[in-house]
């Protein structure tokens, strides 16, 4: 009797997950006849770097708050009022603009006072990045999308929202969108699948008053015996004369089935695809 073993496996690879953007969209009024508030005692001050926002970016932003456009004010100033729901009252804050060129377009700054109270710097800062048509941080997670049952796994958020010094991790590792477990300002968290399969896991980062959430898949396998990848019959015999074997399985990493096959010695040549397990007899399937 012959068997021979057939093992599918999948590649790792890096999730990718693409966040909403945060809206700007004027509601209560026509933009065009919002009005400017400017009833702070000093400004909330945000300012923008080529390192931070990318060349296209920089340029787009730099082109426009140093261009001869004395709309720029409104402009930018309705767009930071927007995403603080002001619109509804007809209303954005008053904006100072002040440019650096820097050393190289990396250190290319630009730098936005908002007068008015009640202006949250996160918010305005994503407004800013919405106007640009940027997402705020990256958007990838630092996770592979494959995973062993009971092995620690770690799932890396750090790239988003990264542009804010100050975040908030909680995550839902059992995709019922309920977000049960806060890591503070960690942007990792570990766990472990008992079961194989597919795996829905979502992450809650909250800066300020901007909240972007994020949901990745991970599939999950069952990890292999001990030993040599191979298989084998009866504790290793070379050869056999019964009908009915013992055969043992030891099969690679990310292996999802088993195909075995006999040449009809002893009966029909067949070939059958079983789950994988570390045993199973032959003869009676």
């Amino acid at each position: 009797m012959r068997s021979r073993l057939l093992l599918s496996a999948v590649v790792v690879a890096t999730g990718l997950v693409v966040l909403p953007g945060h809206s700007v969209q004027a509601t209560g009024c026509q933009a065009s006849s919002a009005v400017m508030v400017t009833n702070a005692s000093s400004p909330t001050t945000i300012t923008f770097t080529g390192a931070e926002l990318g060349v296209p970016a920089i340029h787009n932003l730099w082109n426009l708050t140093t261009g001869e456009n004395n709309n720029k004010f409104q402009i930018l100033g309705k767009a930071i009022g927007a995403a603080h729901d002001w619109m509804g009252n007809c209303t954005y804050p008053g904006l100072g603009i002040g440019n650096g060129s820097g050393w190289d377009l990396d250190t290319k700054n630009i730098t936005l006072w908002s007068w008015a109270n009640g202006i949250d710097a996160d918010t305005a800062r994503a407004a800013i990045y919405d106007f640009l048509v940027i997402s705020i941080g990256a958007v990838a997670w630092v996770s592979p999308s494959v995973t062993l049952t009971d092995t620690p796994f770690v799932f890396d958020a750090r790239f988003i929202l990264n542009k804010f010094s100050t975040r908030e991790f909680e995550w839902d590792f059992n995709g019922d969108g309920l977000y049960e477990v806060s890591t503070g300002s960690t942007p990792t968290a570990t766990t472990s699948f008992t079961s194989t399969g597919n795996k829905l896991v979502g992450v809650r980062v909250s800066a300020g008053a901007v909240v972007r959430t994020s949901t990745m898949n991970v599939e999950a396998f069952l990890p292999p015996p001990s030993g040599d990848v191979g298989v084998s019959i009866n504790d290793g015999s070379a050869r056999t004369t019964s009908r009915t074997v013992t055969v043992s399985v030891v099969w690679p990493t990310w292996a999802t089935a088993i195909r075995v096959s006999n040449d009809g010695g002893f009966a029909s040549a067949r070939t059958v695809t079983l789950p994988l397990t570390p045993q199973f007899e032959w003869g009676t399937r």
